[in-house]
């Protein structure tokens, strides 16, 4: 596809791997992606991932983009990783021997599909060990050679795919110099922790693009152990009215504790994160309207109704003759006011628990816990039964 002026129209995903379809097969993801509007999709490649198996590494590519295009769902085609970068590659003699092979081998391959979008010549270039953690004094010197690698390999696949559209997802903005003299788009990451940051990084972005005359994009953001929270990442860029990629579509694998925005049987971790995808943010102002609980005294009820699963028909606090069903239906009754008014964490939700107890026959569930589980809710509850 030939360069665009705009790309703030892309919402784009990373799908995870194409080949873990024992997760969630690559149709279903699509099916997914349709219904939350995303429209364009970043897929990986390497020379070593190739290299193993040339014609099987080619199917899988071209079959995934065709289908993805089946889906209204557009590719930007990696062709190198920069987090594992092998320093072999930034040799001229690799370019001869085999890195020229391979990138035309790719471009050849998808250069007339509908659905690619843009090459990516390479995933954070300057995110890897020997670049990071070079010495003060061999940082610029390796910096250059990658920017070598990056400037070769630009003009080659503008020479094998001359209309097509080619950017670098580098690691930051700060980055996008030099190369955004051998790119149609220029595009960054931003996993930045706080507001400001975050506008920094955009900020520079976007002088960058006006510097150039070129379009911006955000190829990658959203992590939830680096504070870039989905929400806060996904409202920070259509501020901006900027195109983007969140990483990722599926929670599950090797990123699972800190990317992904559905379960493999389509639940979801953070509702706020698939609102963001709509637009949809939480409120921050003053104008916000903090709920009130016990507003028609439900909390009184909760209360009472803990109370009595928890008491036997003696009046006694040891619930003798309770089953763990009538303390799990008082139990409910509570998370559900309680996960309603934003009174516990997502975290660790009381109403998952509760779930759980039930998936247990009634013989094998712990009514000891059950029955602290539901006496702390109470307390819970009691703190809050003044909100009026």
């Amino acid at each position: 596809m030939k360069p665009l002026q705009d790309y703030s129209h892309i919402r784009g995903i990373h799908l995870g791997s194409h080949r873990d379809g024992q997760v969630m097969p690559l149709e279903e993801k699509l099916e997914y992606c349709r219904k939350l509007n995303l429209n364009s999709q970043r897929m990986f490649m390497d020379y070593e991932i190739y290299a193993k198996d040339p014609e099987g590494a080619k199917r899988e590519l071209k079959e995934t983009t065709r289908t993805c295009w089946k889906y209204g769902i557009s590719t930007m085609q990696i062709l190198f990783g920069g987090n594992s970068l092998d320093p072999a590659i930034l040799e001229p003699e690799f370019w001869a021997e085999k890195g020229d092979a391979y990138v035309r081998d790719i471009v050849m391959l998808l250069k007339d599909e509908p659905g690619l979008l843009m090459w990516d010549i390479m995933n954070e270039p300057s995110c890897n060990v020997w670049y990071y953690y070079a010495s003060e004094e061999d940082k610029p010197k390796r910096w250059a050679k990658i920017n070598a690698f990056l400037e070769h390999y630009c003009a080659l696949v503008k020479e094998l795919d001359p209309d097509g559209c080619i950017t670098i997802g580098h690691t930051e903005a700060c980055d996008l110099e030099p190369s955004a003299q051998w790119v149609d788009v220029l595009s960054f990451h931003d996993y930045r922790e706080t507001r400001k940051r975050i506008a920094q990084n955009y900020d520079l972005a976007e002088e960058m693009g006006r510097k150039y005359g070129k379009p911006v994009l955000n190829s990658e953001m959203c992590c939830l152990c680096r504070a870039n929270p989905y929400d806060l990442a996904i409202q920070s860029c259509m501020e901006r009215n900027m195109g983007f990629y969140v990483f990722e579509l599926v929670i599950g694998g090797y990123w699972a504790d800190a990317h992904g925005l559905i379960y493999p049987d389509g639940t979801i971790r953070n509702p706020e994160a698939i609102a963001a995808l709509y637009g949809f943010f939480i409120n921050r102002s003053e104008t916000r309207v903090k709920p009130k609980p016990n507003r028609e005294g439900y909390v009184y009820r909760a209360i009472d109704g803990l109370t009595a699963a928890l008491t036997d028909q003696r009046g006694l606090f040891r619930n003798i003759d309770r089953t763990s069903d009538e303390i799990l239906e008082a139990a409910e009754y509570a998370a559900n006011l309680m996960e309603a008014n934003g009174l516990t964490s997502s975290y660790d939700l009381p109403s998952s628990k509760i779930m759980d107890w039930r998936r247990q026959p009634e013989d094998q569930r712990d009514i000891k816990a059950i029955r602290d589980f539901a006496f702390e809710l109470g307390e819970v509850l009691k703190k809050w039964a003044q909100m009026l």
